[in-house]
This record gives C-alpha cells, sequence and structure tokens, in this order.
C-alpha cells in the first residue's frame, strides 16, 4: 500500500479549518512542560531503536503555516512506521519559537498538531495512541532574543504517555 502524498492531506485537513478537534486533544494548560529537551532524533534512528520514551523531530513547514513541506514526508513516514510497531500512547507536543503575536503562535502551534496527527493517522497510526497538544511557545528553551534558541524551540516533541 502506498503512503498518501501529503498534498493531499493538506487540502482534507485544511477543509476542516481549526474547528477540528482530536478526541484524544490535550489542553495546553494542562500540559506539564518536560525538564528536559527530548532526544532530537534523526528519522532514520527510529527504526533501529525500539523503546523511545520521548524523541524530537524536524519537520518542515512553511513559515508562519501549517502547510507541510515536501522534505517532511521522510520523517513522517519513519515516526508512523516506528509508532505502529511500538503501539504505545504519546503525547504529540508542538511547539513554536516567540517570533510574532503570542496569540497567533498557539493558533499555528494547534493547526501544525492537527496536520501532523492527521498525517500518521492516515498512515495507519491507531488514534487512540495519539494526545495532540499544540504548546505553542509556552515551554520555551533559551532565550528568546537567541536565532539559534528561536531555531532550537521549533520543535515537534513525541512524549510517551
Amino acid at each position: 500500500m502506498r503512503a498518501p502524498k501529503i498534498s493531499a492531506i493538506i487540502l482534507l485537513v485544511g477543509c476542516a479549518g481549526s474547528n477540528f478537534k482530536h478526541p484524544n486533544e490535550i489542553d495546553p494548560a494542562s500540559y506539564v512542560c518536560q525538564e528536559t529537551f527530548a532526544k532530537p532524533l534523526p528519522s532514520e534512528e527510529l527504526s533501529k531503536e525500539e523503546n523511545i520514551k520521548s524523541f524530537s523531530v524536524a519537520i518542515a513547514f512553511r513559515t508562519a503555516t501549517s502547510e507541510l513541506l515536501p522534505e517532511s514526508k521522510p520523517t513522517l513516514d519513519s515516526i508512523a512506521k516506528y509508532l505502529k510497531k511500538n503501539g504505545k500512547p504519546y503525547y504529540v507536543a508542538v511547539h513554536t519559537d516567540m517570533i510574532g503575536p503570542l496569540e497567533r503562535l498557539k493558533e499555528l502551534s494547534r493547526e501544525r498538531e492537527i496536520i501532523i496527527v492527521k498525517v500518521l493517522e492516515s498512515a495507519g497510526v491507531d488514534s487512540n495512541t495519539l494526545f495532540p497538544v499544540g504548546v505553542g511557545f509556552r515551554c520555551f528553551l533559551g532565550n528568546a532574543n537567541n536565532n539559534l534558541d528561536q531555531r532550537k524551540n521549533r520543535r515537534i516533541e513525541f512524549i510517551e504517555k
């Protein structure tokens, strides 16, 4: 079975708009920020690992939008394969930098959370194992005035529930 094309999924989710609510969606206010940064993990390493408690990945979006870029597909495919094999529940924590209006960053985080979860579910990941939370800028790491820290905070973390 061939994996769905990302562009088709974006259109599907785009129709749902920000009113879409995943049944397992977590209120960002109740999400406890992790004390440590989840281990950055290249997508090709996921297939070699067996029991990862938490990991972060780089998923590329068009700037200030929830539009996935094509280079994200291999990473999302690897994540889906790992989550299907693993079968454990994970929080999908979508973080942003602090560039822009803070209310918009919360919305952007939630829009990206919806896209990622829809892509993973369409790839066969059980929806009962995904607990999305659009964290936004709330769990910021480092200095907000530092470009490197801004980049580090544009992250997607998968944390075993």
